[in-house]
């Protein structure tokens, strides 16, 4: 009979010992992968909109790995073999006008939105994830360009935050008045930037102010032809290199209005601050100032590390206000989502998705100047989708990520 000797045998017993080390290795170094499961619905005024065929967007933020794929004709699209991480998932579907009429009486084009961002299935799980689709019609007065950053202007740096503006474009083909336009400036400030705290103010009927400008006028005071756009400056002063705070930016004198809160202080017999609140300008129109919750000194202006605007119309005048419950500060004056023309989310980075200070039908997303934005002279502008008879249509995705992208200020 054959015998091992007991050389051999140890041979034996080490290798296999040896394996059985590299197999327990194996296993504890194996990362278990995760999957996601999404499923779409439609917001109650497009319920009859098919959920199926829709595509699906996932991105890994820590290694900004994406894949996409379509949902079934239930609504349900499958992520599988996912690494650890956290990830942002959206999906679109534009609507023709004809689905759009069917659905709501209106014909105009909408694109709906769902995003569900800071997803982070624990591994070997699979994670379940809604997706409510909802949009707002096409707008047809659009913000084009938000200067809300500044730049720096060397001589006065208390007034690093007078060059803003913001300009408003007529994306229609039709002659539309100015007048009587809100524009807001919109809070809770937070926009992710250092010790900000979130909000939990909902966001599903209305939107909240500290400051609100409107439009002067009788109705027709102010035509503005399609591909036509206005300009409302914070300080109307030419802030470029002959102007008259020179190494600025922007030459503002060229603005169409002017935020003037030094008079609106003294009507409501407040003090002005020669620093803080920079000279009028008399050959730039002012500006409304309807909502302002003002003290000595205090001055108008947008949040530089990351501003949140929306243009909109009311028949009556808004008095409603609220204090944030988790921000104590000013209160805020609430203006109804249904009343909104148009609006963007402009936050301070691409980790500041709980900072949002509007709803998915509004703006689907956000968008942000890499490096931040405070007096860095970059500014934000709207993409043009497409070229008609020589008059620029702006993109209106009702997405700030897709219809803006960020670069050096455009002069108007």
């Amino acid at each position: 009979m054959f015998r091992l000797n007991s050389l051999t045998i140890k041979t034996i017993l080490m290798s296999m010992l040896l394996a059985f080390v590299a197999s327990s290795c194996e296993k504890e170094d194996e990362v278990l992968l995760s999957s996601i499961t999404v499923t779409l619905s439609m917001a109650d005024d497009y319920s009859d909109i098919p959920v199926g065929n829709i595509y699906v967007k996932i991105l890994n933020t820590q290694d900004n790995y994406e894949d996409s794929t379509l949902t079934n004709i239930s609504g349900v699209a499958t992520f599988t073999d996912l690494p650890p991480g956290t990830y942002n998932i959206s999906a679109s579907k534009e609507l023709t006008p004809d689905q759009v009429f069917n659905s709501t009486g209106y014909n105009v084009e909408v694109t709906l939105n769902g995003t569900s961002d800071g997803i982070s299935p624990l591994p070997g799980q699979d994670m379940p994830v809604s997706l409510v689709m909802d949009g707002r019609p096409a707008g047809s007065l659009l913000i084009k360009q938000f200067f809300y950053g500044a730049g720096k202007v060397p001589q006065l740096p208390l007034l690093l935050l007078k060059d803003q503006f913001i300009e408003i474009y007529n994306n229609s083909e039709e002659v539309i008045y100015a007048d009587g336009l809100y524009i807001a400036a919109l809070t809770p400030r937070n926009a992710g930037f250092a010790n900000d705290l979130i909000s939990e103010l909902p966001l599903e009927e209305f939107l909240y102010a500290e400051q609100v400008l409107r439009v002067p006028g009788d109705g027709d005071d102010y035509p503005l032809e399609p591909g036509e756009s206005f300009v409302v400056a914070v300080n109307g002063i030419d802030f470029t290199e002959n102007g008259t705070y020179p190494n600025g930016t922007v030459d503002n004198s060229r603005a169409d209005f002017e935020v003037n809160e030094t008079a609106w202080l003294q009507e409501r017999g407040l003090i002005s601050n020669p620093v803080l609140n920079a000279p009028d300008n008399p050959d730039v129109e002012d500006i409304d100032i309807v909502y302002f919750w003002a003290h000595n000194g205090a001055f108008f202006y947008f949040n530089a590390d990351g501003a949140s605007a929306a243009i909109f119309r009311v028949d009556e005048e808004l008095t409603e206000t609220v204090i944030d419950p988790i921000v104590p500060g000013y209160p805020y004056l609430k203006i109804p989502v249904s009343s909104v023309i148009d609006a963007v989310d402009f936050l301070h980075g691409e980790d500041a998705v709980a900072y949002k200070r509007l709803p998915t039908a509004l703006d689907a997303s956000y968008n942000y100047i890499p490096g931040g934005s405070r007096s860095t002279g970059k500014s934000m502008m709207r993409k043009v989708a497409r070229t008609v008879g020589g008059r620029d249509i702006l993109m209106d995705t009702n997405n700030s990520a897709n219809d803006f992208e960020y670069g050096e200020l455009v002069q108007y």
